[in-house]
Parts: structure tokens; sequence; C-alpha cells
């Protein structure tokens, strides 16, 4: 079957637009519709200062932070998270939001964040995500013993609300994604 021009350039057309909204980057907005889900009190104007992969963090606006994020794909964030509260006294009445994205650990990391994942799992459930899927009717205990501790590239943890809407069930009680 020969296609004409246009049909081809409106497929070209269409396609582009789909890989570029998988491929999407971190901005400011992004953030803030996530944390939005998990705590609707939640303001932008609340945030003092970022930590992005543990890296110090001050922007003076949204678009000095809007350049900074747009590096982080979406696909590889492993959790957003934001404590609204005086912390470190880096400014009253404002507190921290934190950035983790998935990096390679060595085995040693991995051991450490599997003891600390479990001590979280006695105190209330999170949600498991394996591979950006969320996981049902299995323990975290089984799918570490599952893929093998040299296996696994990075755990994220975080004790904070994810957006229900994404990750339903305990989603106020934070994820751990391997």
């Amino acid at each position: 079957m020969k296609m004409n021009k246009k049909t081809r350039i409106l497929i070209l057309f269409i396609l582009s637009g789909l890989t570029k909204s998988i491929g999407q980057n971190l901005n400011v907005d992004y953030v803030a519709r996530w944390l939005k889900a998990c705590n609707e009190t939640y303001e932008p104007s609340l945030v003092s200062v970022y930590f992005i992969d543990g890296e110090y963090e001050r922007f003076d606006n949204s678009a000095e932070a809007n350049s900074r994020l747009h590096s982080i794909k979406i696909a590889h964030i492993s959790y957003i998270t934001h404590f609204p509260y005086l912390s470190c006294n880096y400014e009253p009445g404002k507190g921290p939001l934190f950035i983790r994205t998935k990096s390679k650990r060595n085995s040693t990391e991995i051991k450490e964040l599997i003891e600390f994942a479990n001590s979280l799992i006695e105190d209330k459930p999170r949600v498991l995500v394996l591979n950006n899927e969320i996981q049902q009717n299995i323990s975290f205990s089984e799918i570490v013993n599952k893929l093998g501790i040299n296996t696994i590239y990075d755990i994220g943890i975080s004790s904070e609300p994810v957006p229900k809407d994404i990750y339903g069930d305990h989603s106020e009680n934070g994820i751990i994604k391997v």
C-alpha cells in the first residue's frame, strides 16, 4: 500500500508527539502536581530548598528550578517528597523538597536499603513497585528473593505519601520502588 506525502507527514507528526510525551522531562509543575496529589495542602511556596539526589539546590525562581529539573526524565524518578515543616533552619515555616532518581547501587548499598525497607514495612504496609509496575499479592521479601541482590539496580524508599490516584492502597504510607 502506498501512502501519500500528507499521510506520511501526519504519521510522523503523531509519532513525534507520542515519543516526546513518553520521554517527558521533569519540571516544577510536575513536582507540584505529584505533591498536591499526595497532600492537598501542599503549596510550592512552602519549599525552602531542593535536595536532588542528595545535592543541595536553592533556586530563586521557577525558571532556575525548571532549568535544573529539565535534565531529569520523569521515568527515572524514584520518589518526590516534601517535608512541610522547619527543617535544618533553612527558612522558618518552609521545608525541603527531595527528588530521588534511580541510580546503580553496589551490593552493600542494596543490602542496607533492603534492611531499611524491611524495618519500615514492619511499621506500616507500603506500596511496592517493581520495574515501574505496582506489585500486589507479593511481599517485599519475596521480590528481593526472586530477584537476588546482584540483579537489583536500585531501591527507592519514601515513607511520605505518594499520589493515591497513581499508587492506590497504602499510598499514604509511602513507597518502595525496586
